[in-house]
């Protein structure tokens, strides 16, 4: 009797945790960006300074991670429908909206952008004749100064492009609010990811060097350096926006606010299957 009166919460009418279906599509659709952004820290890191572009190359590395992750946390959340599954035409769908959005909001971008690089130019003629210490702690600091703006707005960031609908602008003003409002919850939830990316990027990292040599000595071709870097910083790359693609999938979920009418009937209808609920409510039966 005590599990015939066992009905179902209030807050059991709160969409349910969703299993999300990692179809290959999506996965392939995170290489060319991550083995791009590969190219660029690699660039960034070892080959800028001797170049005396650092801080412009920094900055196309920044711009374009900020553009992959959008770009992959809008495709997942268009991509897939609200079970969690992969919609193939959604998803090209979402890809010419975004492409169309982004050429169309380009001038706009561009002109907010170029004061930026013109501070980077700027920063690299003036540490041209720095030494390579110098230019090591320079380099932590601007790293330092990344992770600080990272986890100060990237939150926001992702929500305003997981809830980005084209053709309408996004909403970055609303996504802060959204994310202020809920900041314990929001906060919580992204040190997750983070530190699960930190931990695994800082193991990587101590690594790198033996892991290189060993290919090395497997295969002693001088562009093989060359090819095993790139991969080495494209998995930490496609990592990092699998992370994020999931963490702005959870949180979403938890923020979608008051439930829809279609929410609503779906959860009624879900009750109703429920045989604990339709025993209970069921009329008794008769006695012979």
């Amino acid at each position: 009797m005590s599990q015939a009166l066992a009905l179902p919460r209030p807050h059991s009418l709160a969409p349910p945790r969703i299993r999300i279906n990692w179809d290959p599509p999506f996965f392939l659709g995170l290489i060319a960006p991550a083995v791009l952004l590969g190219f660029l820290r690699l660039w960034a890191f070892f080959l800028a300074p001797r170049y005396g572009v650092y801080f412009t190359s920094e900055l196309v590395l920044v711009a374009y991670a900020y553009f992959a992750l959008a770009r992959a946390v809008f495709m997942h959340h268009r991509g897939h429908d609200r079970d969690g599954k992969y919609d193939r035409a959604r998803a090209l769908k979402a890809d010419q909206d975004f492409h169309r959005e982004c050429r169309a909001r380009l001038p706009g971008w561009a002109a907010c952008a170029a004061p930026a690089f013109a501070l980077t130019i700027l920063a690299d003629v003036l540490t041209k004749g720095w030494g390579r210490e110098w230019l090591y702690l320079a380099l932590l600091v601007v790293l330092a100064v990344e992770i600080r703006i990272w986890m100060r707005f990237g939150p926001a960031f992702i929500v305003a492009c997981a809830k980005w609908s084209p053709p309408a602008p996004i909403a970055f003003g609303e996504a802060r609010r959204l994310v202020e409002t809920n900041k314990l919850l929001v906060k919580a939830s992204f040190l997750v990811p983070t530190l699960i990316f930190f931990a695994v990027a800082i193991g990587a990292i101590s690594i790198y060097r033996r892991l290189g040599a060993f290919i090395m000595s497997l295969v002693p071709d001088p562009s093989m350096a060359f090819y095993y870097a790139v991969s080495f910083f494209a998995v930490l790359a496609g990592l990092a926006l699998w992370l994020n693609c999931r963490w702005s999938w959870e949180v979403l979920r938890r923020l979608r606010g008051p439930l829809t009418l279609e929410e609503v009937v779906n959860a009624g209808r879900d009750l109703r299957r429920n045989p604990r609920l339709k025993r209970l409510l069921s009329p008794p039966a008769k006695r012979r």
